[in-house]
């Protein structure tokens, strides 16, 4: 990677200000957002142009991208190999707002208009957002579980049938335990019984 000199061809940067950087000896020029907390360089390799993120401490940290997107000013970065792998979803290309972008589909054919993407917000913070493609919009995700209406109602028919069945072992168990109770209570009577009789009979015969 290699700084370009000639910032004619940089695109604009909503949020950012031009600062100069002392790197190893050398003033480059960057760009710093206040807001976003980071510092970028304009860079060229054998095949492109554009804006990395630099830390002084770290160096060119990954490459950074800033769209904007249904009224949203994102910025993006290359997504890490831990964040790939998502339950339940695909990580491949998606279209949105006529941008294509790294994100994940979902593999439920259900949800076959909606797609994921992570991306920074005008504070620095990142998030996976959704979004749909018929209506076009784009919301945060709240990370949970997508399911069908279908699929909730056969959860929860399937929730009632276990709550039924466990009902009905618990009213079972409570009417074992009322009759070993009752059991153990007739046997102890008549044990009771057997000794007290058995030391009458004794207590007459050595009357007799």
């Amino acid at each position: 990677l290699g700084v370009v000199r000639n910032f004619l061809s940089a695109p604009n940067l909503d949020g950012f200000e031009e600062v100069v950087l002392n790197i190893e000896g050398n003033e480059v020029k960057g760009w710093h957002s206040p807001t976003r907390n980071i510092t970028l360089l304009y860079l060229q390799d054998e095949n492109a142009k554009g804006y990395y993120i630099y830390d002084e401490n770290e160096g060119i940290l990954t490459p950074y991208k800033q769209l904007a997107i249904l009224g949203n000013t994102l910025g993006f970065v290359e997504i890490s190999d831990d964040l790939k792998n998502k339950t339940g979803l695909k990580f491949q290309e998606v279209l949105v707002d006529d941008q294509t972008l790294s994100g994940w589909v979902f593999e439920n054919e259900a949800f076959e208009n909606y797609c994921l993407i992570y991306a920074m917000d005008d504070q620095g913070q990142f998030h996976f957002y959704q979004y749909e493609s018929s209506q076009k919009t784009l919301q945060l995700y709240s990370d949970s579980a997508a399911i069908t209406q279908q699929e909730l109602e056969e959860m929860k028919k399937e929730l009632d049938l276990r709550n039924t069945i466990l009902y009905i072992v618990s009213g079972f168990c409570a009417g074992m335990l009322v009759l070993t109770i009752y059991a153990f209570a007739q046997a102890s009577r008549y044990k009771k019984r057997i000794l007290m009789k058995e030391k009458a009979e004794s207590k007459s015969a050595k009357e007799d």
